[in-house]
C-alpha cells in the first residue's frame, strides 16, 4: 500500500522534523509522528493520491505543494488523559508525508477532501502530459 505508483510519484520519505500543524496546541503534543499509509491512481487525466489519517480532524490538517513535491501534516487531538501506555503501541501523535511529484502533474490545481479519515488528493495532468489522439490522413 506504501509503494508510489511509478508512472506519477517518486519517492515517499518522512520528514526529518517540522513544527507545523494546524494549532498550538498540537504543536506542543506532537512528539510521536508516523509515515501515514497511502496510495495513488493515475487516469488520463489526473492522479488521485488517498491518505490515511485516522483521527486527524480538517483544522489540524496541513497540505502544500511546493515545488520540492507534496507536504502533507496532520495533527491527531489527543483527549485530557494523562495516563500512559504501559504495554502495547502507543498511538501516533500525527502523521507526515512528502511526496516527489513528477513534473507532468499541475499541483498548484489539485482539490483535496478528508473524508472519514482519508485524505484524497485529485492533481490535474498538466496538458503535456495527456493522452492526444492523433488524427491519421
Amino acid at each position: 500500500m506504501n509503494q508510489p505508483d511509478n508512472r506519477c510519484m517518486t519517492e515517499s520519505t518522512t520528514l526529518a522534523s517540522s513544527d507545523r500543524c494546524g494549532t498550538e496546541e498540537c504543536r506542543t503534543q506532537a512528539e510521536n509522528w508516523v509515515e501515514p499509509a497511502w496510495r495513488s491512481q493515475r487516469d488520463d487525466h489526473s492522479v488521485v493520491v488517498e491518505v490515511e489519517l485516522p483521527g486527524v480532524v480538517k483544522d489540524d490538517l496541513v497540505v502544500e505543494a511546493k515545488p520540492e513535491g507534496l507536504l502533507i501534516e496532520g495533527a491527531r487531538r489527543q483527549p485530557g488523559d494523562t495516563t500512559r501506555v504501559v504495554y502495547g503501541t502507543p498511538s501516533p501523535d500525527g502523521y507526515r508525508l512528502k511526496l516527489r511529484v513528477g513534473e507532468k502533474l499541475n499541483a498548484p490545481s489539485m482539490t483535496a477532501k478528508l473524508e472519514a479519515g482519508v485524505l484524497r488528493l485529485e492533481i490535474p495532468l498538466a496538458e503535456e502530459a495527456r493522452p492526444k489522439r492523433i488524427e491519421v490522413g
